[in-house]
């Protein structure tokens, strides 16, 4: 949602699709706000948003990066805290050889990776978290 508001905002379009650009503003910030209350206080989120199943570094990772995206383009922090106590806990998940840990299995789904095993799309959404962070501190 962030990134095509961000695309409608570079268009042509934009002036025309300002409603529009809005209600995507307001549907990202109403699904963070919902998600981060869930938040653990090691920066976490489980798999289940409200369970209690196993903790997953990638969907934390990808709710973090749509946080300061979110952030960079309505100057709105108010989601900045937990995104910086997510991104704590995904670099903290970085083992020796590059690889995010406690990811979910994007096999299954509804487990977690085992130790010896990676999830590129975590890997990626761990990238994702990276840039966007980036690009809201430098943007400050």
């Amino acid at each position: 949602m962030v990134r095509t508001l961000a695309t409608i905002q570079a268009s042509e379009y934009a002036d025309e699709l300002k409603s529009e650009q809005q209600d995507l503003i307001d549907w990202t910030d109403e699904i963070l706000t919902g998600t981060w209350v869930w938040q653990k206080a090691n920066g976490t989120l489980y798999n289940t948003i409200d369970g209690d199943d196993f903790a997953d570094t990638s969907g934390t990772a990808a709710l973090a990066a749509a946080s300061y995206r979110l952030a960079r383009i309505t100057g709105n922090p108010i989601h900045i805290p937990a995104a910086e106590r997510a991104y704590e806990l995904v670099a903290t998940s970085v083992n020796a050889t590059g690889w995010v840990q406690g990811t979910v299995n994007p096999n299954t789904f509804n487990t977690q990776t085992a130790p010896d095993s990676y999830s590129p799309e975590g890997q990626s959404f761990a990238l994702m978290l990276v840039a966007a962070r980036e690009a809201y501190y430098q943007n400050l």
